[in-house]
């Protein structure tokens, strides 16, 4: 899969933020009023 050109690739240092990215939207306690 590697050998495929991706239009965009995560940098390393999203790899914490990448799963919050892939879970929104969904139940969001800032969001929730």
């Amino acid at each position: 899969m590697s050998a495929t050109p991706t239009p965009f690739r995560m940098p390393p240092e999203w790899s914490p933020h990448e799963r919050t990215w892939m879970a929104w939207p969904g139940p969001n306690p800032t969001f929730d009023s």
